[in-house]
This record gives C-alpha cells, structure tokens and sequence, in this order.
C-alpha cells in the first residue's frame, strides 16, 4: 500500500491524491451549471489582492494595503472580530477521496454558537 498524499498543482490547478486525479469544487460547480462569469478581469484582479491581503493579516503580516483596497479589508477585519471567527487553517488543500474531489477553503475555522 502506498503513502497518498493530496498534492495540488497550482500551475495547472489540478489535485491528485497518489496516483488518482481529484476533480476541484470548481470543476463540479461548473458541470453542475452553478458557476457562470466571474465578472471582469478587473474585478478577478481587484478580488485576489483583497484575498492575498486579508491571508497576509490572518498570518500575522503586515502588509501595505492600497488605499481602494482598504474598505475590502477593513470589512473582513471587522467580521472577524464582531463574529468571533477563530481561524486554524489558511489555504489547506482538503479533498473527499471517496467522492473525487478535492478544494482549497480560503479558511477553516470556527464561529462561536450564539
């Protein structure tokens, strides 16, 4: 028996778990027809900065954050800290080998029961 382990390819955005290839929650919400344009490329760009940034804070870094940028930000520390969410992972790759898939949460966490 060998030792499978989930890898991902970001280059080619593709999951494997061993020698099997895992498909990504983004290829099953596209065939189940749930997933349509994104909207622009602007807003694909101004999306990753905002996720890059807000990972860059959750780990403790402090970046520079670009004025237009900065309501993105503010918004999502201001979640945290009224919601109470406690984060214990950032960007772990998980994957449901039974099922075949596999994804990248932005972040695993917990909301405390109110």
């Amino acid at each position: 028996m060998t030792n499978s382990v989930l890898q991902f390819d970001r280059a080619t955005h593709t999951y494997s778990y061993g020698e099997r290839r895992l498909e990504s929650v983004t290829q099953v919400l596209k065939r189940a027809g749930q997933i349509g344009d994104w909207g622009t490329v602007e807003d694909m760009e101004r999306g990753t900065a905002v996720h890059s940034l807000t990972a860059m804070l959750d780990r403790g870094e402090m970046p520079g954050i670009p004025r237009e940028l900065q309501g993105y930000v503010s918004g999502w520390q201001r979640w945290r800290m009224e919601s109470g969410f406690t984060i214990d992972h950032i960007e772990l790759p998980i994957c449901d080998v039974s099922r075949g898939i596999a994804g990248t949460p932005d972040r695993v966490g917990c909301l405390p029961v109110l």
